[in-house]
């Protein structure tokens, strides 16, 4: 077929091409509209680990690097039990751990020291607090539990929060515009 062909069929099918293309615009804007908002809120951690009291050269290069090999496991403990259900508790959410661990994101860029949570949900105001919330157990469980020298003492870890989640003023989907 020649290029002549194509637009001699276009000129007799027009009106069935604008029908279906009317059609498939006023499906997708009527699903745009009719889809629940999904909503994400992030928080952002930073881990740091001391060496010992003494703060020399090696001690901080040593305490930030076994910091960034910490932090990829500490991304594995954000949606475990020991964390969720502290906040499912304290927040009296009507889920599981299970439910909410399928809404958390925890990464962690490779060579860094920040873990960002993030949680998706139906509220944009609910899924700041429970981002918070979650930064705030998982804190407490890695210093508190996990890293609680055995001799006791203070932990040698420690995590600051600085990015704490706010309620996003977008719909993170559908997204329609």
């Amino acid at each position: 077929m020649q290029l002549s062909d194509y637009i001699r069929i276009i000129r007799r099918r027009w009106l069935t091409i604008v029908v279906f293309t009317l059609v498939g615009l006023l499906a997708a804007g009527t699903y745009a509209l009719l889809a629940p908002k999904s909503y994400v809120s992030s928080t952002r951690l930073f881990v740091n680990v001391q060496s010992s009291e003494s703060n020399s050269a090696v001690d901080i290069v040593q305490g930030s690097s076994a910091a960034q090999q910490k932090v990829r496991s500490y991304a594995d403990v954000v949606t475990s039990a020991g964390v969720l259900e502290p906040v499912i508790k304290d927040l009296h959410l009507d889920t599981s751990v299970q439910q909410l661990a399928s809404r958390v994101t925890a990464t962690a860029q490779v060579n860094s020291v920040i873990i960002t949570i993030a949680v998706s949900g139906e509220s944009a105001a609910e899924t700041a607090t429970i981002a918070n919330a979650i930064g705030k157990s998982f804190s407490t469980i890695v210093v508190d539990s996990l890293e609680s020298p055995a001799s006791g003492g203070p932990s040698l870890v420690k995590i600051v929060t600085v990015e704490p989640a706010i309620p996003a003023t977008m719909p993170a989907s559908p997204r329609t515009g």
